[in-house]
């Protein structure tokens, strides 16, 4: 999971370990835990890695299959305040990418879901990577759903609270996939959304608001810190079109419309 220090300490590795166990059994119960950065004041982003690789690694040992990155903290103005210079990522696992328009939110603790162009790439990319091979590299498109979660009160917590946290991720809801070209891949950034819940407008936004288009989001992830490689076949959820995310629960049915330079249609989820 990217260029992770080693760490420094037996201490440090028990640390981690103990988290990786607390956030697992928070992930299964749908239970609160105390953020990491509220236990210790230098709980770092390199520290969150960490946490997020031993639990990506004992998922993998488990049978669950990678299925690429979702990129997180896409819309910029954000940034300072919440103390980063680059977007976040987390792995995507093919047991939680569904197409049939449902979601299941149980046993989520606070769930909320965000509006996201979703690629799929016909080529692996390096860290490092430009624009132009981002946009070589993506086969199709779709409009999808990301279910996230967390598992801290009230959703207060560091960027590195949320590496740790598989990154907020629990899940996708993939629309209708649609091949694109490499022009096509760039002129997302002009893409617009309307969604809405149970009928009533909720929010709108752009391809513009995530990082600067979607393309470029996933430029400046593999530019990161911590960026790893993606493998030819991965998906990449590229970020919230809405500025944000939005609480979702039981009952609810979600609808999302989009316009612009590519035909990417509609997207509907309804929660059980």
């Amino acid at each position: 999971m990217g260029q992770i220090p080693s760490a420094d300490a037996p201490d440090r590795i028990a640390e981690w370990d103990a988290l990786v166990r607390e956030l697992e059994a928070a992930r299964a119960a749908g239970e609160l835990v105390t953020p990491p950065s509220q236990r210790r004041d230098s709980f770092s982003l390199a520290d969150g890695f960490a946490v997020g690789r031993r639990l990506a690694e004992r998922r993998a040992a488990a049978g669950t299959r990678m299925a690429g990155q979702k990129i997180g903290l896409t819309y910029r103005p954000v940034w300072e305040r919440v103390g980063v210079t680059h977007p976040l990522w987390a792995p995507v696992y093919a047991d939680g990418i569904t197409t049939d328009g449902t979601f299941d939110l149980k046993p989520l603790a606070l769930p909320r879901l965000e509006i996201e162009v979703l690629f799929r790439l016909r080529a692996g990319l390096e860290p490092g990577a430009d624009r132009r091979a981002v946009a070589a590299a993506v086969d199709e498109v779709a409009l999808a759903f990301e279910i996230v979660d967390c598992h801290y009160p009230d959703w207060v917590c560091t960027p590195a609270d949320i590496v740790a946290d598989h990154g907020f991720h629990a899940g996708l809801v993939v629309g209708r996939a649609v091949t694109v070209t490499g022009d096509e891949v760039v002129a997302l950034r002009d893409l617009a959304v309307v969604l809405g819940c149970d009928g009533e407008p909720t929010a709108d936004g752009s391809g513009h608001d995530v990082l600067g288009g979607p393309a470029e989001a996933l430029v400046e992830l593999l530019a990161s810190p911590f960026a790893a490689r993606l493998e030819p076949g991965d998906v990449v959820s590229t970020g919230a079109l809405t500025r944000g995310s939005h609480p979702v629960a039981p009952g609810q049915r979600w609808l999302a419309s989009s316009s612009g330079p590519v035909d990417l249609g509609t997207i509907e989820v309804a929660f059980v």
